[in-house]
């Protein structure tokens, strides 16, 4: 089978809907953005989990350009963007809020709709608290605080500079999702394993991953993602993977229990934590479910 062959047709057409490349300064820094669609449509604002990318949305950002302005980002110590001295939680916040503006989605006809997965999640929802106005919705993405038994315990926070490969090939080989997922589809894992990886300088031969190794250790990590969901007052939506590794079983009774305000809880089959990659068609459902329930 050719390798065309073994990539379905809706992942060729969405990558076909190629984005709009460029930076913006935030906080400091000089942030990668993506972006896809009409400025004066309403926004939607992607923002990956952590050592990720903003070419984790790729596949699935040109599925909603039809309604919505796309946009993503990589988040400072992460993809092509520039790396920090120190990390915040509220500096992230920052970060994401600026970034929105600078590409035009605070210009909408309405505040953006925010997409997180993961890592993600938790600057997003300080932003949701301490500026509100940014947003008119947040989607959390298997995230929220709420730790399956032995997370929190067996995550390493690494010290050590990133390792570097002599090839390319090593280093894509030796690519992998964090935590250990279910089989990603090939075609999905090799178009972001290829993203993830970085030619240094003459200077120092080799590849390196594209994230600061040590921005887990050097993270502030207040305010409590628990008193910020409590806190949030606007429409807040959940899509957990079925097969999550990370959320506990009582997630969702935990969620209702913290939250006055209704919020709607979706979960994907066949998906582990990394939901948009194990199950790209059933979560791109889920989102739109939840859309459709959004003014």
């Amino acid at each position: 089978m050719s390798e065309e062959a073994a990539t379905p047709a809706w992942f060729r057409n969405a990558l076909a809907c190629v984005p709009q490349r460029g930076t913006v300064q935030a906080e400091g820094a000089t942030i990668e953005t993506l972006s896809w669609g009409d400025p004066a449509k309403p926004g939607l604002f992607l923002l990956h989990g952590g050592a990720a990318h903003a070419d984790w949305w790729s596949f699935i950002a040109p599925m909603f350009t039809d309604r919505f302005r796309v946009v993503a980002f990589s988040w400072s110590g992460m993809g092509q963007s520039d790396w920090r001295e120190s990390y915040a939680i509220r500096g992230f916040a920052r970060e994401a809020v600026e970034v929105a503006r600078k590409t035009g989605l605070l210009d909408g006809p309405v505040p953006p709709i925010w997409m997180a997965h993961s890592f993600g999640g938790h600057p997003s929802l300080a932003a949701a608290v301490e500026m509100p106005e940014a947003m008119s919705a947040l989607i959390l993405i298997d995230t929220g605080g709420f730790p399956a038994p032995g997370v929190i315990e067996n995550f390493v926070y690494s010290t050590r500079a990133s390792p570097v490969f002599a090839t390319r090939e090593e280093a894509l080989a030796r690519f992998r999702f964090v935590p250990p997922d279910r089989e990603a589809p090939a075609f999905i894992r090799d178009f972001i394993a290829a993203r993830s990886i970085l030619e240094q300088g003459s200077d120092a031969p080799g590849w390196r991953w594209r994230f600061d190794f040590s921005m887990w250790s050097r993270l502030d990590r207040e305010p409590d993602v628990l008193d910020l969901l409590a806190a949030a007052d606007l429409p807040v939506a959940f899509i957990m993977g079925g097969e999550t590794q990370i959320m506990a079983d009582d997630a969702a009774d935990r969620i209702r229990e913290l939250r006055s305000r209704l919020t709607p809880i979706v979960t994907v089959p066949d998906a582990g934590h990394h939901i948009m990659i194990d199950n790209p068609l059933a979560f791109v459902s889920a989102v739109n479910g939840l859309l459709a329930a959004w003014p």
